[in-house]
């Protein structure tokens, strides 16, 4: 899924399915999953800590955690192991299915 920078979002019929069977199985990580699409819409990457993403969501780091790694399970994002990764280094989340 291709966006430009302020484009409009405009999911097909098979991917709004998508979001709305996550949002039947986890609220949080459908935030999570339609912020990370915005975005890409915005950047080519999306690097950004977990912290931050709390931050932008109003959601606890935990959650956020949680709501990433069910969107990993679900292929929904790259996995990714980040424990090998120094503390000070953001995370770069890739979708897998937009």
């Amino acid at each position: 899924m291709e966006l430009k920078k302020d484009e409009h979002l405009i999911f097909t019929l098979e991917q709004f399915e998508m979001i709305e069977k996550l949002v039947l199985q986890n609220k949080g990580a459908t935030r999570i999953l339609l912020f990370f699409i915005k975005q890409k819409a915005k950047h080519s990457v999306i690097k950004l800590s977990y912290s931050e993403i709390a931050e932008e969501l109003f959601m606890s780091y935990e959650s956020v955690r949680v709501g990433v790694k069910f969107l990993q399970n679900n292929g929904y994002l790259e996995k990714q192991d980040f424990r090998c990764k120094k503390e000070t280094k953001k995370p770069t989340f890739n979708l897998l299915k937009f």
